[in-house]
């Protein structure tokens, strides 16, 4: 559902393209939780939106709390010892 969003995001369908986003955005959190990769770009997209409407609080607040929730990805690889 996040594709058609942004499908209906880049033809100006800003409504329909947040409505999209917030349901999408509210099952992955309850899914996935609120630290998986797809619930955060799934936020970031709805930011943009509600920027593009014009909503600026609203695209602001949510990318604080996109800030907060983000952490330091875990390194894969080991540091070799000398």
């Amino acid at each position: 559902m996040r594709d058609l969003a942004l499908t209906l995001h880049a033809q100006r369908a800003h409504a329909e393209a947040a409505r999209l986003l917030e349901d999408t955005l509210n099952r992955q959190r309850r899914i996935l939780g609120p630290e998986r990769r797809d619930t955060k770009r799934t936020a970031h997209s709805l930011a943009a939106t509600y920027s593009a409407m014009g909503k600026k609080s609203q695209a602001q607040k949510l990318q604080k709390l996109l800030a907060e929730t983000t952490t330091k990805p875990k390194r894969r690889f080991r540091r070799k010892s000398r």
